[in-house]
C-alpha cells in the first residue's frame, strides 16, 4: 500500500491501512506517519485533505476546521 496526501499509517514502510487525517488537520506528503495541523488563519473543514485554506471574505476561522462570521462592525481579510 503507498499513503497518499491527506492519509497516514502507523507504519508507513510495511502499510496494510491508511488512515485519514482528521478535520482541521492535512497530510500534503506521501508515505508519513502522522498529521500536521491547519496553520493559524486556515481551515479544513474535512478529513482526508492534502491542504487547508483560507476562510472567505467575511469569515474567520474559528478553529482549525471552522469558518465562523464576524461580527457586526468587523470584517475578515485575506
Amino acid at each position: 500500500h503507498i499513503i497518499g496526501k491527506g492519509k497516514y499509517s502507523n507504519d508507513p514502510k510495511g502499510a496494510t491501512s491508511c488512515i485519514s487525517c482528521s478535520a482541521g488537520r492535512y497530510q500534503d506528503m506521501y508515505k508519513q506517519s502522522n498529521c500536521a495541523d491547519c496553520p493559524a488563519g486556515k481551515i479544513q473543514a474535512s478529513s482526508g485533505q492534502s491542504s487547508c485554506s483560507e476562510c472567505p471574505l467575511g469569515k474567520y476561522a474559528s478553529s482549525s476546521s471552522l469558518c465562523t462570521e464576524c461580527p457586526a462592525g468587523s470584517y475578515g481579510q485575506k
